[in-house]
């Protein structure tokens, strides 16, 4: 079964921080396709247009798999009937404080709930939706791929949730896969991280309103998260709910921070930031029209 590797990256970059690892894939038989552009979701569509694989295997420039991860692949794919498979994206060992205090908040489902397995192996493989799967490290049957059209060009982030939701409907098999890991870096500054809030939320917002369905009224709850706190601070027979809302926080503050005291003030303050700022992303989102990169010109390089 030949696998492709399609890789996205910016076009100010010489070559992918993961190119060495890259070297290592090809060397297992996997065909490798990179992508320079400013627009992923087209990087990845002409990525795949241009190659020969039965399988399709995204992933980030800065995103570094696990060299079994091929074999997996095959496995799913050639005995278990897999459509579409994923796992999770975790952080190298050596990561800085601020960035495990990012993290952890991203893997952990009392802070973020199901997407916390895009993060964290949790559980044991089985059938999910795209909840829980991270487009850069998510592999494709190449023909189911081509039977959907890929991936909306218009939308980025979260254009493999859509994608996802629509091979749902056809009732592709999608399968969530613990050990299928990737290392990658979340090495960002506070305003950084603040700013990846609203750009995912911002990506959750244009999804629904493109794709809708009633299970994603839930995943819109951060929408409210101003509003009831507001409401509950002001109208005195609710105000019940940030006395909870304030106990939550500090006692996970306490658990994730390992009794730390500056790490205890770091999940004190970017716990609810990641409530709000999520919640307005996705507003934005909502009421925002989806537009093409300005740019659609890219470059392919071959391994």
């Amino acid at each position: 079964m030949k696998i492709s590797v399609i890789v996205p990256m910016p076009p100010s970059r010489k070559e992918p921080a993961n190119s060495a690892l890259l070297g290592k894939l090809k060397e297992k038989g996997a065909e490798i396709i990179i992508v320079k552009g400013l627009n992923p979701s087209l990087q990845r569509n002409q990525g795949v247009k241009a190659s020969t694989g039965e399988v399709i295997y995204f992933l980030d420039e800065d995103s570094f798999p696990s060299l079994e991860n091929l074999e997996m692949i095959r496995n799913e794919f050639g005995k278990s009937g897999t459509d579409i498979l994923g796992g999770p994206s975790v952080i190298p060992d050596e990561g800085g404080t601020l960035e495990e205090v990012f993290y952890n908040i991203f893997s952990t489902n009392l802070v973020v709930g199901r997407l916390a397995s895009r993060y964290k192996e949790r559980g044991k493989r089985r059938r999910t939706d795209e909840g829980e799967l991270i487009l850069c490290n998510m592999a494709v049957r190449r023909s189911l791929f081509d039977d959907l059209g890929g991936f909306a060009e218009d939308l980025y982030p979260n254009e493999e949730n859509e994608f996802i939701q629509r091979a749902l409907k056809k009732k592709a098999n999608v399968i969530y896969e613990p050990s299928f890991t990737v290392k990658k870096t979340l090495d960002i500054k506070a305003g950084e991280f603040i700013a990846l809030l609203l750009k995912y939320g911002r990506g959750r917002g244009m999804q629904t309103r493109r794709y809708f369905k009633t299970t994603n009224i839930l995943k819109l709850a951060p929408v409210l998260f101003i509003p009831v706190i507001a409401v509950s601070l002001i109208v005195k027979p609710l105000e019940y709910i940030f006395d909870l809302y304030l106990i939550y926080l500090l006692a996970l503050s306490m658990v994730l921070s390992g009794w730390s005291f500056l790490t205890f003030f770091h999940y004190l303050l970017f716990i609810p930031a990641t409530h709000m700022f999520y919640g307005l992303g996705i507003l934005a989102g909502l009421f925002s029209k989806a537009k093409r990169a300005m740019s659609t010109e890219t470059e392919m390089i071959r391994m």
